[in-house]
């Protein structure tokens, strides 16, 4: 094989990394990384050592790197420069990307988890694939068609997952949750926790709403936020407003 092969296959691994970014952070959004790391940039006679700070998806959905380069400057790579940094660095870049975003996650789904008494309890309709490395197993095929049962807190904060998989029943570690399955289980988890309030606002007038929310206070912000986009109680509404829990009075 020529080394212009072998330039083409490294550009194809590149694409890929850089496409699965993009599967990561949507058009227009930005991450920056809690831990910086060192990436290579390689070009020509050229060759330096720099500091990852951030990656950036473009609304045209263009992969940007940003670095603080050898003398210290900021600087945003974009276009073919991103091309220039070495396999290495692309594999480093995706790596701490996915660690992040994965943590990101997994930190809001525990605080939904301890908001609710750190315990909640699921009628195993829901199904998802786990991983079987996060069970401990080695080359084991995926565990399809898990029912999740319950998630709870740990001693040391971090997520238990109770399953049944295969007919037993299972208590996992949250390393059992593969990264494309967690969107799927949060937006679960988050439907099952929310309950009805009904919210009345008065002043002169008054207005109620029935809104579905995790708690009274994120219902209330709902509530609110509906309000100001529609008309006011009254043009000449001058006695303020007042809000309350009308929920147990409405049932």
């Amino acid at each position: 094989m020529e080394r212009k092969d072998y330039a083409e296959k490294f550009r194809d691994i590149k694409d890929e990394i850089l496409d699965e970014i993009r599967g990561i952070l949507g058009n227009g959004e930005k991450h920056y990384f809690k831990e910086t790391f060192y990436v290579h940039y390689v070009e020509g006679e050229v060759a330096t050592t720099e500091v990852c700070t951030a990656l950036e998806i473009s609304e045209k959905g263009m992969v940007i790197f940003h670095v603080i380069n050898s003398v210290q400057d900021a600087e945003k790579i974009e276009g073919h420069g991103v091309y220039a940094y070495d396999p290495e660095s692309f594999l480093d870049i995706l790596d701490h990307l996915k660690k992040e975003v994965r943590e990101k996650k997994l930190s809001h789904l525990r605080e939904i988890v301890k908001k609710h008494g750190g315990e909640i309890l699921f009628d195993g309709d829901f199904r998802f694939t786990g991983d079987s490395n996060g069970r401990g197993g080695e080359n084991i095929d995926p565990c399809n068609d898990t029912r999740l049962m319950g998630l709870s807190i740990d001693c040391d904060g971090m997520i238990n997952i109770d399953d049944i998989w295969e007919g037993g029943e299972y208590c996992n570690s949250e390393n059992f949750i593969p990264d494309d399955e967690l969107d799927r289980i949060i937006a679960y988890v988050e439907s099952q926790v929310k309950r009805r309030f009904v919210i009345r606002v008065s002043g002169s007038y008054s207005r109620t709403f029935d809104i579905e929310a995790s708690s009274y206070e994120e219902a209330l912000e709902f509530a609110k936020t509906e309000w100001k986009e529609d008309a006011p109680l009254c043009p000449d509404d001058s006695n303020g407003e007042d809000w309350e829990d009308y929920t147990s009075l409405a049932h």
